[in-house]
Formats: structure tokens, sequence, C-alpha cells
């Protein structure tokens, strides 16, 4: 699993994708890059896929960067894409029959399977909290305790085994 940024630091020319993030010194054995926060200056580390990462590469090298941030306005190149423009574009083609998209789905619910998706894959809910950006991991095991129903049970086995060992 990689780690990839949707905007590097600023010190880094517009045309470079950060390979490596001294985010932190506890994280600085491993392969982070950061992703640009809503709050101007916040970055956060979050897990994608080698493909995704290497593609997100591929299109900043080919394209560059507007201040940093990977996607353009699409009608001033020189401001960076507003997230307001995903969610019209997602109505749109949905609108349109372009693409399959099942009713009542909106792009906000991608968060949720990403979230959904790590927990089922038994990801520590600590850091799916921090990946989410939530501030306190209540936030994250209220949305998402029902896909951990067996996590007592399960604690309750290994205790068990523990002890009789």
């Amino acid at each position: 699993m990689a780690y990839a940024t949707a905007r590097p630091p600023r010190s880094t020319s517009t045309t470079s994708w950060p390979t490596t993030s001294t985010a932190s010194a506890s994280k600085s054995t491993k392969q982070y890059d950061r992703l640009k926060h809503r709050k101007i200056g916040e970055y956060r580390d979050v897990p994608l896929p080698q493909r995704t990462k290497n593609a997100i590469k591929s299109y900043a090298e080919k394209h560059g960067t507007t201040d940093g941030y990977l996607l353009r306005h699409p009608r001033d190149s020189g401001r960076p894409f507003q997230p307001y423009l995903f969610q019209n574009q997602w109505q749109r083609l949905r609108t349109r029959g372009e693409l399959d998209i099942p009713e009542g789905m909106v792009i906000y619910s991608l968060r949720h399977f990403f979230a959904s998706n790590c927990l089922t894959h038994n990801i520590p809910i600590t850091d799916v909290a921090e990946w989410m950006g939530h501030n306190n991991i209540d936030i994250t095991f209220k949305t998402y305790r029902h896909l951990m129903p067996g996590s007592i049970g399960t604690a309750a086995k290994l205790l068990d085994a523990g002890l009789a060992a």
C-alpha cells in the first residue's frame, strides 16, 4: 500500500511530486506523502493502492500542478479545482445516464466506502479515524460500529486463548 498526496508541500516544484514526507519523525522510515486537508496548511497521511499513486504521479508529471493542487478549475487553469465541481459533474453524468450510479449515491459515499472497506479488512479503527480526519475516535466508532459486530466476542476469545497459554 502506498501513501499519496493531493498537494505537495509548497517548497516542492509545481511539476514534481513528493515521494516521501517528513510529516513526523516516527513515520520517517515509511514511504508517505501528504494529503491536503480542507483547512489551509493541514495535511494528513492516507493509504492508496500503488496503482492509484502511480496514476496521480504520472498526471502531475505530465500536467503539473496549480499552487500545488493537482486538478485545475475548468474555466480558469490558474485556480485549483473546487470540490463542488466534482458533485456537479457527478450529477450531470448521472442525469445523462453516462454512468451507472445507484440512486442516492453521492461523492461523499466514496469516503464511507473507503472507511468501511478499511474496517472490513481489519485495519485498526485508530488508523481509519486518523485518515478520515476525525478529531475523536468516538466519531469513527459511532459511524462504523456496525461493521465490527463480532469485535467484543473476538476480543474475548483472544483473551481466553492468551490466558490458556
